[in-house]
């Protein structure tokens, strides 16, 4: 949930910092505000991102929500022009980064035996490390490939479950 909330902030902050060079044309006093807006966008951004957003989701929600509400909101503050490509190009924006969104979701679901892992654990040690326990059926190896490692080791078919 802070995740998304940072990200609002980052996209919030953009667009002021964006809508603030438009203003700073007429009142220098406003580069402060771009400058603060841009710097705080990219912390709020780095925070999205440490706090789990993946890159590919939060970079184009971040970006493509940023020209959204910045050519909508010049529209309203500085009458600039909408014109229909221009409303076909956010359209187009914003469907890719719903596929992406789309897509990362189905990447995320990796499963391993009957367990479903967190995007973030992605070997092992770091599950031990986090003291998470992956409950698999214990299968038992079959008779003929415990014979071939009962022969390499020494130790039996028990042994080598007992050690699994």
């Amino acid at each position: 949930m802070k995740k998304w909330l940072f990200l609002i902030a980052a996209i919030v902050l953009e667009v002021s910092g964006s809508l603030s060079l438009k203003a700073a044309l007429e009142a220098p006093a406003f580069y402060l505000i771009v400058v603060a807006g841009y710097a705080g966008s990219f912390s709020a951004l780095f925070m999205s991102l440490r706090k789990g957003m993946n890159l590919g989701v939060g970079y184009g929600i971040w970006s493509a929500t940023g020209v959204a509400l910045t050519t909508i909101l010049s529209n309203l503050i500085f009458n600039e022009p909408i014109t229909p490509v221009i409303a076909l190009g956010i359209v187009l924006v914003m469907g890719g980064v719903l596929i992406v969104e789309i897509g990362s979701h189905s990447a995320q679901k990796k499963v391993v035996g009957s367990f479903e892992l967190d995007p973030n654990l992605v070997t092992y040690e770091e599950l031990a490390r986090k003291k998470v326990r992956v409950k698999n059926p214990k299968k038992k190896m079959p008779k003929k490939k415990a014979r071939k490692e009962e022969s390499r080791n020494g130790k039996s078919r028990k042994e080598m479950e007992a050690v699994r």
